[in-house]
């Protein structure tokens, strides 16, 4: 099978490598050779020509430590390329926080059982049939890494590597997911009439019309906390200029699992809060326009303030 890569660095053009198995998705962080180094490599899409006039190298393995991409993103990121006519690294570059990192729980998994050659494998196979699942260090440093991934060839035992789970996400009920004011606003006739159409309505689209202090923010946070009832997230785009200590405090009132990206935001703190968001603790987002590539959580409503001035 073979991929369209984009490497990361190089914006002259995206390249074909090839994988002699199927584990590779698209949005995957890859390493390639290329010229003679070894680069990261993101999975753009399948290539399915049939042929090629180049030589087609291989991929060499996946970046664990990579969150991948997924697939809407990946078009979204294609499109704003061609729309824009801009490097496809620039878009990726305002897309995440540089250089955040994961930590993987790696576990192996009894699969199914064989007759044993020699007693340590007798021992393998007695314990991780016990045990049903195991870290793998445990495994490794009990019957070493050699049978380990001989077991892993030939399935005896699979390998499964998961995220580790956040202290937040561990209990439901003491999570800061869902806590937000359970106080209504007080809308105007006016107000109440937009909210539900907005809430009743079919269209992917509504705008918002009315001057400064009209009550538009009312509407919008009470969409937010629909959102929020129904499992949902959203983000509300605003302009720099408007983020101001006014408004956030405004929505932190409001909302408790609030996370604000600007441009001021530190690295550690931009990869914190981005984070937050890619784990589910917050679900609402208070942001400048390149929050839009906030990775929200069963994303309800995107609220672009000052729409007039993007």
């Amino acid at each position: 099978m073979n991929f369209v890569l984009y490497i990361q660095g190089i914006e002259n053009g995206f390249y074909t490598y090839s994988s002699d198995n199927q584990r590779y998705c698209v949005g995957d962080h890859v390493w390639v050779n290329f010229r003679s180094a070894k680069k990261i490599g993101i999975i753009l899409y399948e290539d399915m020509a049939s042929n090629h006039e180049f030589k087609i190298n291989k991929i060499l393995g996946k970046v664990e430590e990579q969150l991948p991409y997924s697939c809407d993103l990946i078009k979204l990121f294609l499109w704003i390329k061609k729309y824009y006519l801009c490097n496809f690294g620039d878009v990726i570059g305002v897309s995440r926080p540089k250089d955040i990192k994961i930590s993987y729980s790696k576990r192996i998994i009894f699969n199914k059982g064989i007759i044993p050659m020699n007693k340590n494998e007798r021992n393998f196979i007695e314990y991780i049939t016990k045990k049903k699942s195991a870290a793998k260090t445990t495994m490794v440093n009990k019957f070493g890494k050699e049978l380990l991934n001989k077991f892993i060839k030939i399935q005896v035992v699979l390998e499964n590597n998961t995220i580790k789970e956040n202290k937040y996400l561990k209990n439901r009920e003491n999570s800061i997911k869902y806590k937000y004011s359970s106080k209504k606003s007080h809308l105007t006739k006016e107000q109440e009439e937009v909210k539900n159409k907005i809430l009743r309505g079919n269209k992917k689209y509504y705008l918002l019309k009315g001057i400064t202090g009209s009550g538009k923010t009312e509407v919008y946070i009470e969409l937010v906390k629909d959102a929020l009832e129904r499992d949902g997230g959203a983000i509300f785009l605003v302009p720099e200029i408007s983020l101001t200590p006014q408004m956030v405090d405004r929505f932190q009132r409001e909302f408790e699992e609030l996370a604000i990206l600007h441009s001021n935001l530190t690295p550690k703190e931009r990869a914190t809060e981005w984070k937050s968001i890619y784990l589910g603790e917050k679900r609402v987002v208070l942001g400048v326009r390149s929050a839009i590539f906030a990775p929200v959580k069963n994303l309800k409503y995107i609220i672009i303030d000052e729409e007039h001035e993007t």
